[in-house]
């Protein structure tokens, strides 16, 4: 009688318990996630779309707040090393679509850097890192990494091989055909595996670095016609649309839910994009001008973003958003571990071994920890059918992700446009390696950089969400 009167307390306290707790590694303080139950308890709650296995993925949210809670703190950390804390962005190739809408605020702008004051070894964005076939041993990739620093060495070294080939000494070879093309020929459009535009690749020499970590994202002030007219036509004109025989359905996340996986996949990831980018601005917020010799104070607004992804303001639509920041989020992560095996073989030279040794862990660390997360996104799932009409559809992928890269030239703030930049390459940069073969994938150093910059934005977008629904409460 006794253990069933236990039972009978044990479940009470099970099914009354609104919160779980995690410790986070880094810090050893705790973290309180939501559990399924009490987020479907709050009908009116900003995170009430938050609940059991989330849509198109194969995990609940609560399960990736787990995750992230003590994978956040590696990957920040690894962000703010000198190889992965800069980022080149030309600000000088003009809007396509002509519009010219430049932001007043001095929030708006940022703080490029002098070429002479950067670290070493930072300055080449545009040096390919590819994942070496297993027949290539320490010699070939050392001829590699001299032909890089000394290119015209590389005629001279054919000329004598044949040479030594002719005469039946060492086996004759096919050397690879000159890399030196451009890969976007016509205004950049889309190469053969390529997502996104590249700015270093395109236009090297109007290219200035940034430094994130004294240039973080935050709320400028620039809103208004400029800023929607953007976010208007990538919704309208380059995601995919619903149809029914007769229209077009304008795209909601209802609406989306009828098309099929890869037009929906598509506009999850613009979705979570948008949404993650919101919740960064409500969380480094202008709460108060600075002048004279005040100076301003930024920080959480919770009013704004319950204005951005409450049920109420937003017709059911904002808690749908939210969901898309996991959706992006697995999508990044997969791509990340996917590439894994490169990364850890990732060369870095600055010039100080154990700072580059540091690096190398700080690596290997993320790499580890995303290989331990069981619930990666399946990217076999999409584009499966070697159907017509799904190349058709994989290069309209293409053609319209090139599209909204090439539309961050738009933007008339120079903060939202290296940020805007950084993220729509680190997610073009996440579907070419998702959709490439590991052994053919090819990346730059300006590709992996924002890669990981991309993930680190969407990790602490979820972070971020944590905070807000306590706040919330």
């Amino acid at each position: 009688m006794g253990r069933l009167v236990c039972l009978f307390l044990l479940f009470g306290l099970v099914i009354n318990k609104e919160q779980v707790t995690v410790t986070t590694a880094a810090s050893g303080e705790e973290q309180n996630f939501p559990t399924e139950n009490a987020i479907k308890n709050t009908a009116n709650s900003c995170f009430c779309k938050l609940d059991g296995v989330l849509e198109d993925c194969p995990c609940t949210a609560v399960t990736i707040d787990q995750f992230n809670s003590k994978f956040h703190p590696s990957l920040l950390k690894l962000l703010e090393t000198d190889y992965f804390r800069y980022f080149q962005v030309d600000f000088t190739v003009p809007c396509k679509w002509g519009w010219d809408a430049q932001c007043t605020s001095p929030n708006c702008a940022v703080d490029t850097c002098k070429e002479e004051d950067l670290p070493v070894g930072i300055n080449n964005g545009s040096e390919e890192i590819r994942n070496l076939k297993s027949e290539e041993g320490y010699l070939a990739r050392l001829l590699t990494r001299v032909y890089e620093i000394f290119p015209f060495v590389e005629p001279f070294y054919l000329m004598l091989h044949e040479l030594l080939a002719s005469m039946n000494l060492v086996s004759s070879i096919n050397p690879s055909p000159c890399s030196a093309k451009d890969p976007y020929p016509q205004y950049h459009d889309v190469a053969e595996k390529q997502f996104c535009k590249l700015d270093p690749m395109a236009n090297p020499a109007t290219c200035d670095y940034v430094d994130l970590l004294t240039n973080i994202e935050k709320f400028t002030g620039y809103s208004g016609a400029a800023a929607h007219r953007v976010w208007n036509t990538i919704y309208d004109e380059l995601c995919f649309h619903p149809e029914t025989e007769d229209k077009t359905l304008y795209l909601t996340s209802n609406t989306a839910k009828s098309m099929c996986l890869e037009k929906r996949a598509f506009y999850k990831l613009v979705s979570g994009l948008h949404s993650s980018i919101s919740v960064h601005l409500c969380s480094k917020y202008l709460l108060e001008e600075g002048g004279g010799q005040t100076e301003p104070v930024w920080g959480r607004n919770l009013e704004e973003f319950k204005r951005r992804f409450s049920p109420e303001t937003t017709e059911m639509e904002g808690p749908e958003r939210l969901k898309n920041i996991y959706f992006l989020y697995l999508v990044e992560m997969r791509a990340v571990e996917k590439v894994g095996p490169l990364l850890e073989r990732l060369e870095i030279s600055s010039g100080d071994a154990v700072k580059d040794q540091e690096i190398v862990n700080l690596v290997q660390k993320v790499i580890s920890e995303l290989k331990s997360f069981p619930f990666h996104f399946d990217e076999s799932e999409l584009f499966k059918d070697e159907t017509l009409e799904n190349k058709e559809l994989l290069e309209l992928y293409k053609q319209n992700f090139m599209k909204i890269s090439e539309m961050m030239d738009c933007l008339g703030c120079e903060r939202c446009k290296v940020w805007g930049k950084l993220q729509v390459t680190g997610i073009g940069t996440a579907l070419k390696i998702l959709f490439t073969p590991l052994e053919e994938i090819k990346l730059t150093k300006h590709e992996l950089v924002a890669l990981l910059n991309a993930l680190g934005r969407h990790s602490t977008s979820i972070s971020e969400l944590d905070s807000f629904r306590v706040t919330e409460v």
